[in-house]
């Protein structure tokens, strides 16, 4: 038979069909074995209403007792069982970028209150000025017609006008609007400046494909600029290439054009039950002391550490993985440099040598510099072309979204995860309006197969929307 409530240190909760049958037997017994029970008699209406009363008080025993345990616990009686740690629940982040904003007004200058807002077109994101700015008033505006955009090399595109102009710098920056690839168009930075010519660098073009030539589009170059910081007006995981942040939501007079330059900062949504669990149980392991796990535990206790794997030679002698003798390496993605410095040298143990490709100080007790070593990971960026068949259900933003997705994925990835074509997949397949899919992938552009790629353990995948090209 079983126990319900607390017995040897567990809990069994009662379930609803064990209380309603329970309930349905004590009220036959003090009224008569001939009383009608059936869910839709007032007397079994009346029982219903009681069972659901005393689940509910059973679920809530339950809840209390799960609660003070990291792999029972949810929500905020998570955050208080982990706060005994000494850790807390990593909030969500802004996604942060770089904004220019632009203007062809000569008379005077124009002031961008804080908080102004920018639109993501693409995915209708809302950004948003950080301090007040006031754009300077250009002092050479020069409106003409472009007739060639040619790709020169690497992120360099040259646009053409039909006749020569004078007083353009490097730094200006280039307007354009109408061209046939959406990739041509938007506010650029001029990189190089001809008789009749600008050069800007675009991020999103790797290669002559989107060459337009003997074309007309109007053109328009101006000095009147500034850069401000800038974020999303919500926290999350909101990413942005090049010129994705184009529209401004509430106009200014005089403030005529808006871009990122570069591609933006990614934030990030607040850690979920599960990644707290995990990084919970990790930081336990660091009572280990000196250990690889408690060394390891401790760094990853480091909120922007999102990766750390660790090697140790104890031997007197060079290890096979060019250890130097009774020493450690720690491989960190993330977290700042001087804080890990400081951090590894506190917790490594005493007489233990750090090794590492990037090289800094901790001061000691005595006030003595002390050299400290670790690693980055190999960044390795991934190509990928995704060839689509949709419907009517793909929505205009259905490219987006598939960039998106697989950005999300892959911002899952640590240390030596390999690309797996099957997985990129998966995390496109739910979109609507999309009927068969195919993935190119490569760590060079162009990616021309669909065939898996190797990470080493000192390499971590980096998956941006720059580097995805969907074709729909």
């Amino acid at each position: 038979m079983t126990t319900y409530g607390f017995d040897s240190g567990s809990f069994v909760r009662k379930p609803a069909a064990v209380i309603r049958s329970e309930r349905n037997a004590l009220m036959q017994s003090a009224i008569g074995g001939d009383l009608n029970i059936a869910s839709t008699s007032p007397e079994g209406n009346l029982i219903g209403g009681e069972s659901e009363r005393e689940s509910l008080i059973w679920e809530l025993m339950e809840a209390v007792f799960k609660s003070q345990w990291i792999d029972t616990a949810t929500g905020a009686s998570l955050d208080n069982a982990v706060a005994y740690l000494g850790i807390g629940r990593i909030e969500a982040r802004y996604s942060t970028a770089n904004l220019t904003l632009a203007s062809i007004e000569t008379g005077s200058a124009t002031f961008i209150p804080a908080l102004s807002q920018i639109q993501q077109s693409g995915t209708d994101a809302l950004w948003e000025t950080l301090l007040d700015v006031t754009i300077p008033a250009a002092t050479n505006v020069i409106s003409g017609t472009v007739t060639d955009i040619v790709f020169q090399a690497g992120n360099t595109i040259r646009y053409t006008f039909d006749a020569g102009f004078s007083g353009v710098s490097i730094g200006d920056v280039l307007f354009i609007d109408g061209a046939t690839f959406a990739t041509n168009n938007n506010l650029f930075s001029i990189s190089a400046v001809g008789a009749d010519y600008v050069d800007v660098e675009n991020l999103n073009r790797l290669d002559g494909t989107a060459d337009e030539t003997t074309v007309s589009l109007a053109g328009i170059i101006t000095d009147g600029l500034i850069t401000v910081s800038g974020q999303t007006t919500t926290r999350g995981l909101f990413a942005a290439t090049q010129n994705a942040i184009d529209t401004i939501s509430n106009p200014v007079s005089g403030w005529d054009f808006v871009s990122n330059f570069s591609e933006a900062e990614t934030g990030r949504n607040t850690e979920t039950d599960s990644e707290l669990r995990t990084r919970a149980k990790n930081a336990t392991s660091s009572s280990q002391g000196g250990t690889l796990e408690g060394i390891k535990a401790r760094l990853l206790a480091v909120e922007s550490v999102t990766y750390v794997a660790m090697r140790g030679n104890s031997t007197s002698a060079v290890d096979g993985n060019g250890l130097p003798a009774n020493s450690i390496e720690a491989v960190i993605l993330g977290g700042d440099d001087q804080e890990l410095f400081d951090l590894l040298y506190l917790v490594k143990g005493a007489g233990i040598a750090t090794f590492g490709t990037t090289a800094g100080t901790a001061v000691d007790d005595f006030g003595v510099s002390k050299p400290v070593y670790f690693s980055r990971p190999t960044e390795v960026p991934i190509y990928f072309i995704v060839n689509l068949t949709t419907d009517a259900n793909y929505t205009a933003t259905g490219d987006a979204d598939v960039q998106a997705a697989m950005v999300l994925y892959g911002s899952t990835l640590i240390n030596g995860d390999d690309i797996l074509n099957y997985k990129f997949i998966d995390a496109i397949a739910s979109i609507p309006g999309i009927l068969t899919i195919e993935i190119l992938q490569k760590i060079s552009d162009p990616p021309t197969a669909s065939t898996n790629i190797s990470i080493a353990a000192n390499e971590i995948a980096i998956v941006t929307i720059g580097n995805i090209t969907v074709n729909s």
